[in-house]
């Protein structure tokens, strides 16, 4: 998206242009007729490209559409001058932020007959970066009139054809010969308003008046200016048709730098330019620009994510969930690693099942799924803490249920050193994931607390530095901000179909995949750390748990196309590490239902 950052290069120039703008105005050249006039005639400076080869002759037609192009630019920047003449900028401004990106879509779709359209994240991003524009320049007691919001929908009109027809002068000419004819034709349209009165006599009976030190700061304003329009020219050259209605709508970036510069003048030099800098205003602005920043983060990171290279798929598995089912746990975990070939598992720790009683810890099991996942070449992350997943999620042994939670919290740090220190010399395992979920309020679990949550990565950290550690969070209902600052890995869930109890029916989640990606790209700009899913729905979820729920019902969230749809679904979120959360119950539907589909198309995804 080069398009984009010539787009925003240009409008921090446009800002100093604008400040510069507002105090000519104001004083020596007060006539919107002789501003437009001066920034006609200085089009003819682009024929100085002309003896380097810049400049080609195209067939009649796109000469005339080339010069109609650059004299329409002059005719808009007469009326919106004639806005500013007449009203205040908060007046203007809003309306023409509003109504010019609008133009450009609606052109756009009629020119290219209905060819080109915005997708949904495109029209979000859109809607984000006008109202952002608005509201940045927007002022209550300055509402826009009736008057000032005719010349300003007038001049962004023509400001939108200006954008049209350029770009059909860039499709059909090299970006140089087009911007030079286009020029010219500013250049004719500057000198005809030598013929209206006002211009003559500001240049030929009050030529006193346009005072040298105005005279060069009108120059060197022009100049920026120039260069600001050659970068804009070119980000309209190469942008796509469908997306140029995104260069108006990313004025309000202009507008965000001129925030940044009318506060710093407003306290240097408030003659120039005297910004109101209230509590309400400045909140105000902040909205605007976090609308702004989001309409641009959308734009540039949104639409369709690009695919993953290469996928690393892996599963879950719960010693317990798989007994809660009725099965031979050890013999699912075998059909895990010898019929689907799994190479990675995301291996869930119980607590009440390794220290039944205080202080006895009983690693056998533990050790056996370790060690086998070892000889058969899967790595693992084991998942350690006080809430691993499954229901009830947090699962503490029955000894310590009743005591207060300063003491179940030493309790707590003083298991997970056992196990640390019983498999940090374990190659098998490739990270720690602490605790599942730590601020996801879901299960039967006591109130998180952020700083014991920071306790016991410290305390991971201290006994084996040389391990990643994972942190989860809900995918669909958080942003992942505390799981990217505590961890070295973020951890996400990704469900589809669930049950909702709080409105007491089955509900699919609404996010298109673009959802996961766009937020995973804010983790990693924001906090450099890499997004994985760690839990993707492969089971069903219900009003009651699996163990009570009929095979009718858990065929309303999963089920052989559901699954399908699911892996299809996360194929398109441009991640790269899924484990599929559901695997006890695959061995359940093959061995105890005769239903091996699942299992079967697993297979497919995994060997």
């Amino acid at each position: 998206m080069l398009w984009l950052i010539i787009t925003i290069i240009s409008y921090f120039l446009f800002a100093v242009v604008s400040i510069i703008d507002k105090y000519l105005l104001k004083g020596s050249i007060p006539n919107p007729h002789t501003y437009s006039f001066y920034v006609g005639i200085l089009g003819i400076f682009a024929l100085v490209l002309v003896p380097f080869g810049f400049l080609s002759v195209p067939g009649l037609e796109q000469i005339v559409l080339a010069l109609i192009a650059g004299a329409v630019s002059i005719l808009a920047l007469f009326v919106f001058y004639s806005a500013l003449q007449k009203f205040e900028v908060s007046r203007v401004v809003p309306a023409i932020g509003g109504t010019l990106p609008l133009f450009t879509l609606g052109l756009v779709y009629i020119f290219s007959g209905g060819k080109e359209s915005l997708g949904f994240f495109e029209i979000l991003a859109f809607i984000f970066l006008i109202s952002g524009t608005i509201l940045i320049t927007f002022k209550k007691e300055k509402s826009i009139t009736f008057k000032s919001f005719q010349l300003s929908v007038l001049s962004a009109f023509l400001f939108s054809l200006t954008f049209i027809l350029s770009k059909f002068v860039y499709m059909a000419q090299p970006f140089w010969s087009g911007f030079i004819w286009m020029r010219f034709g500013a250049f004719l349209a500057g000198v005809c308003f030598l013929f209206t009165p006002e211009v003559r006599q500001e240049i030929f009976k009050k030529r006193i008046s346009f005072q040298k030190r105005t005279a060069g700061i009108f120059i060197f304003n022009q100049a920026i200016g120039g260069t600001a329009f050659v970068l804009e020219s070119w980000a309209i050259a190469l942008a796509p048709l469908g997306f140029l209605a995104f260069i108006n709508a990313l004025e309000g970036v202009q507008y965000v730098f001129l925030l940044v510069f009318a506060v710093f003048l407003s306290f240097k030099f408030p003659r120039i330019l005297k910004e109101e800098i209230s509590r309400k205003v400045i909140l105000q602005k902040i909205i605007a620009v976090l609308l702004i920043w989001l309409g641009l983060f959308i734009l540039a990171f949104g639409g369709t994510p690009p695919e993953a290279e290469e996928i690393m798929w892996g599963v879950n598995f719960s010693q317990k969930h798989a007994q809660n089912l009725g099965l031979n746990w050890q013999e699912c975990y075998l059909a895990l690693l010898d019929d689907l070939k799994v190479k990675n598992i995301k291996l869930l720790t119980h607590w009440d099942i390794i220290e039944i009683e205080k202080g006895k810890y009983n690693f056998k099991d533990l050790d056996w799924q370790i060690k086998t996942a070892g000889e058969k070449g899967a790595q693992l992350i084991l998942v350690i803490g006080r809430k691993t997943g499954r229901w009830p999620e947090c699962h503490e042994p029955n000894w310590l249920k009743n005591e207060e939670l300063k003491i179940k919290n030493q309790e707590l740090l003083k298991y997970i050193k056992e196990i640390i220190n019983r498999y940090r010399d374990n190659k098998t395992i490739w990270a720690w994931q602490v605790e599942n979920e730590p601020f996801f309020p879901f299960g039967e679990c006591p109130e998180t607390n952020e700083e014991f949550v920071k306790k016991e990565i410290n305390l991971v950290k201290s006994l084996d530095p040389s391990r990643p550690i994972i942190i989860s969070d809900s995918g669909e209902g958080s942003f992942w901000f505390k799981a990217a600052r505590l961890g070295d890995i973020v951890g996400i869930t990704m469900y589809k179909k669930v049950w909702a109890k709080e409105i007491g029916r089955y509900v699919n989640y609404p996010f298109p995949p673009a959802f996961y990606w766009i937020k995973s790209q804010i983790i990693k700009k924001l906090f450099n750390k890499k997004v994985i899913c760690i839990e993707l729905q492969a089971e069903p979820w219900g009003p009651v748990l699996l163990y009570d729920l009929s095979l009718q019902e858990q065929k309303k969230t999963m089920d052989i196309e559901q699954f399908k749809r699911n892996i299809a679904f996360a194929k398109k979120t441009g991640l790269d590490t899924f484990y599929l959360w559901g695997t006890e119950w695959w061995y359940w539907l093959k061995t105890k239902k005769g239903q091996p589909q699942v299992w079967q198309e697993a297979k497919k995804l995994l060997y």
